[in-house]
């Protein structure tokens, strides 16, 4: 048996132990955690893909644990970068155009990416709407799902933050979204959130960060070694409930 980790930093980051690890405890075997800082949902998913088809090959049971990112990050390939910290994934590189809370009134990049990713960066602000990006995400999910059950993968998806609300009634979303909203080892990503839980159970965050949803301003700050134990607990006794 094998547990598979991936997400964004919100898995990564701890300034301790992270749930990769107090899960591999629980379960006493080995865990591969491809979860990187800054990862864009693109990322998460093709990697998981990819790690996942490997893993089948050599153990009879894997278990995945995958946490989403942010849909306002994106991703490009760049044939000169170096060092990547994205190991094994070619030349693709996730950024995320902006880290202005007020991105949307004059849709430019700030200036924390290189000056050579900036003009995509613009034209991604430009061009996003939340809507598209939530279809897309939606559909890789029942994508990775459905072939998880197929090849036997027993698998929990949750978001790390929570995913901003759309209209789940429109035509080119609601049957991605009703289809997902069948699959109890999908969390809901409106509802559910990796930070969130971590808050409602008295966590404090190690460090500051927000996130501005519908005008609600929610605390997005990575958590340690006590939060991720305990929502490594919360995960192997959902993960045995169903299974």
């Amino acid at each position: 048996m094998i547990v598979y980790i991936n997400g964004d930093s919100y898995t990564a980051i701890s300034n301790g132990k992270r749930y990769s690890e107090f899960l591999g405890e629980k379960f006493q075997c080995e865990v591969v955690d491809s979860a990187i800082a800054g990862s864009s949902n693109a990322r998460i998913f093709r990697t998981s893909l990819r790690d996942l088809m490997a893993l089948k090959k050599q153990h009879d049971e894997v278990v995945a644990v995958i946490s989403l990112s942010f849909p306002l990050r994106t991703e490009l390939w760049d044939p000169d970068v170096i060092n990547n910290r994205f190991k094994y994934d070619g030349e693709f590189v996730s950024i995320q155009p902006t880290k202005s809370k007020n991105w949307f009134v004059n849709k430019i990049s700030d200036k924390h990416l290189p000056q050579k990713y900036v003009d995509y960066a613009n034209q991604w602000l430009v061009w996003y709407n939340v809507e598209a990006e939530t279809t897309k995400l939606l559909k890789e999910i029942l994508l990775l799902t459905t072939w998880c059950k197929y090849n036997k993968i027993k698998y929990v998806i949750f978001s790390s933050t929570l995913q901003e609300p759309v209209d789940l009634e429109s035509p080119f979303i609601k049957s991605f979204y009703d289809q997902v909203a069948l699959d109890h080892q999908v969390v809901d990503i409106f509802k559910f959130s990796f930070t969130e839980w971590c808050l409602d159970r008295g966590h404090i965050p190690i460090d500051q960060f927000t996130q501005d949803i519908c005008g609600k301003v929610y605390d997005i700050g990575h958590h340690g070694k006590t939060a991720h134990q305990d929502f490594a607990n919360f995960l192997f006794e959902s993960l045995f409930l169903i299974y």
